[in-house]
């Protein structure tokens, strides 16, 4: 389970995004609605998306769904915020098992990467709407999934539960890093890479251990493993 810290942190985090309060729920009339918008998207594609689709699928007036929305950008906007807080609250939960940066990380970006390749409209926009991708990660909208993905790394590396925390500058430029190498391996991916998990596995844990510096926490993370015993 998400620490509240982490849960607050993701919150404020998203919350940059879509521009709803912090602590704002999700009510069941939106979560309908954008889970609708998440098929429909999946489907038809970002491009092809109506509002007459969604409220037809979510079982709602077009009008409930402007009301509650009040545009087609906006709808769309909280519907892939939506789906990266789903994915960023499984990708922290796993990150939080943790004690040591470097695996931490390894953690991260192997998580990112599954959760992209297994959501449908991750699958869709890169087969078929490819630019689509490179606004959401981009900040070219007002969404910006890099900035968001980035600053939820930094946290997640800079938390002071770890057994070797980074300093916060060095977090925010690992998170950096980290996001680009995930959205560059899901838009152009190593078709190496994909033949084996084992393999994929083995080469992002090179990478991350090479952005880290993990040879010189290994004294640390040995200390840490020793008082685990």
């Amino acid at each position: 389970m998400t620490s509240a810290g982490t849960r607050v942190a993701l919150q404020g985090l998203i919350a940059a995004t879509t521009g709803a309060s912090p602590g704002e729920g999700e009510n069941r009339t939106d979560g309908t609605i954008l889970k609708a918008a998440a098929e429909v998207i999946s489907v038809a594609g970002e491009r092809n998306l109506t509002i007459d689709q969604v409220a037809e699928r979510a079982g709602f007036t077009r009008m409930t769904v402007f009301r509650r929305f009040g545009s087609r950008d906006q709808l769309l906007r909280a519907t892939y915020a939506r789906e990266l807080r789903l994915v960023l609250e499984e990708v922290t939960t796993a990150a939080e098992s943790v004690s040591a940066a470097v695996d931490r990380a390894e953690i991260i970006v192997v998580q990112l990467i599954s959760s992209a390749e297994a959501n449908p409209i991750c699958i869709r926009l890169v087969q078929v709407e490819p630019a689509a991708i490179l606004e959401l990660w981009s900040g070219r909208t007002d969404f910006d999934g890099q900035a968001v993905g980035a600053a939820l790394i930094a946290y997640l590396l800079h938390d002071s539960r770890l057994a070797d925390p980074l300093p916060q500058k060095e977090a925010e430029l690992v998170g950096s890093l980290l996001m680009r190498l995930v959205v560059s391996l899901v838009l152009v991916p190593d078709p190496a890479l994909r033949k084996s998990r084992a393999v994929r596995r083995a080469f992002l844990r090179k990478v991350v251990e090479r952005i880290l510096g993990a040879e010189q926490r290994s004294v640390v993370r040995g200390c840490d493993q020793r008082r685990s015993l």
